[in-house]
């Protein structure tokens, strides 16, 4: 016989948080259970978060500066 479970990962550092069998967690499971969260993706930590948060506002700083659009110094 199959059955179906989910695995929810960190979407930061790839850490297996918790499985869930037979259905789809929904926002109010995976708050339950302490998963950080935002709208698309897991977190097993408010840590991995913060990293994550950071990480993706440096990215976009940088790519503004490649642009031109901060710190042109013509």
């Amino acid at each position: 016989m199959i059955y179906r479970y989910f695995e929810v990962r960190c979407d930061y550092c790839g850490r297996t948080i918790n499985h869930y069998p037979q259905r789809k967690p929904n926002n109010e499971v995976l708050r339950k259970d302490g998963i950080v969260h935002t709208s698309t993706k897991q977190f097993c930590s408010d840590e991995c978060y913060a990293n994550w948060n950071h990480d993706r506002q440096a990215k976009q700083y940088c790519n503004l500066r490649q642009n031109g659009r901060i710190h042109n110094e013509e």
